[in-house]
């Protein structure tokens, strides 16, 4: 039977666009680490799962279903079908299957640890709790001008500079919640995706330190010693760069790259945060907070009325790279319509 605990998992809290896939690769370069891509299970099941209650057999498939979809590559991916089902037999929750699939991961790895990366993890920590001996944690935040600047570019991602500041205000006020339950019970390492760039040896010992896990200079490799990057730089071009060594950056690319309204957009919104993390405003304060405009409704309403919510760029993509994302998605929805179907009173916005 598959084993379904995760035993010293490592979870990683970070924004899209933030360097959670350069870390996540360096990770699987440790050589007592896996860190496959990321596959979404913890976060679409913490969200759906429980509208199977004891249905074991409809959760088992479509489980696997949503595995299959996944955009990143795992060498459970090259088991036969047969032998992924056979891997959740013995599960009795969603989060169970998940930890089997990791766990025969980690295996054919040959690795000791599982690291986790997935979205908006500080909303679902109870489920990942559920099946985890001795969890720790990372959590890696980006100065939010050059992550909504990397955001408007993603051809992948919807909306741009608007979209991008919510979230990841959103996303740093979640962590840092979950980060104050979890403080002194579990280990913890912090770092900004400056730090790791500027210093990757430095900035890798240290996290590895507070992790309790021994540091290995392959991390500094993980161009050519994690599989995974290898593989998933193939996959989808917003991943091209892992199948490099790290690149140096002008942490103050943004004021390239963002107009005037769109930095004073990202600045009033998540100046205060960004402040306590570190991050110094660069609009002189004796100018308008709001760019070109009187208020903050005004700047917002502004740039929301140009922002793509499907851009062109994505078309330009190889038709292979769009089909395994818009797979993705139709897996994806055809399950939260399931949820839908059962509970009829509830709104889109529940799912």
């Amino acid at each position: 039977m598959a084993t379904l605990k995760l035993a010293d998992p490592i979870f990683l809290m970070c924004s899209e666009r933030s360097g959670s896939n350069l870390i996540t690769k360096m990770f699987d370069a440790h050589p007592e680490v896996a860190a496959p891509g990321t596959s979404h299970l913890f976060r679409v099941f913490a969200e759906i799962g429980w509208t199977y209650h004891k249905n074991h057999s409809d959760l088992r498939r479509d489980l696997l279903a949503m595995f299959a979809a996944k955009v990143g590559s795992w060498l459970v991916d090259d088991f036969p079908q047969g032998k992924q089902e056979e891997l959740l037999e013995g599960a009795s929750s969603a989060a169970e299957m998940i930890a089997a699939l990791m766990n025969a991961e980690r295996e054919a790895a040959g690795k000791a640890f599982f690291f986790v990366r997935e979205d908006s993890i500080y909303s679902f920590i109870p489920f990942l709790e559920s099946v985890s001996v001795r969890p720790r944690y990372v959590w890696m935040v980006r100065d939010p001008r050059n992550m909504a600047a990397s955001w408007q570019k993603a051809a992948v991602l919807r909306g741009g500079i608007v979209r991008a500041s919510r979230r990841w205000l959103q996303d740093q006020e979640g962590f840092l919640k979950a980060l104050s339950w979890l403080d002194g019970t579990r280990p913890i390492a912090r770092l900004t995706y400056e730090e790791l760039i500027a210093d990757p040896d430095a900035t890798l010992r240290r996290v590895c330190h507070d992790l309790n896990l021994p540091y290995s200079a392959d991390m500094l490799e993980f161009d050519t010693r994690s599989r995974s990057a290898q593989a998933d730089a193939q996959r989808a071009s917003a991943w091209s760069n892992l199948s490099r060594p790290v690149l140096q950056e002008d942490s103050r690319k943004f004021l390239t790259e963002l107009s005037d309204d769109q930095l004073a957009f990202v600045e009033y919104l998540c100046g205060p945060l960004m402040e306590t993390l570190g991050y110094a405003k660069a609009r002189d304060a004796t100018r308008s907070p709001f760019g070109s405009c009187d208020s903050f409704e005004e700047v917002s309403a502004l740039l929301s009325r140009i922002e793509p919510w499907d851009k062109t760029e994505y078309m330009n993509l190889p038709a292979e790279e769009r089909a395994r994302f818009e797979n993705w998605s139709t897996v994806y929805d055809r399950l939260k319509q399931r949820a839908r179907r059962l509970l009829p009173g509830r709104s889109d916005a529940n799912f």
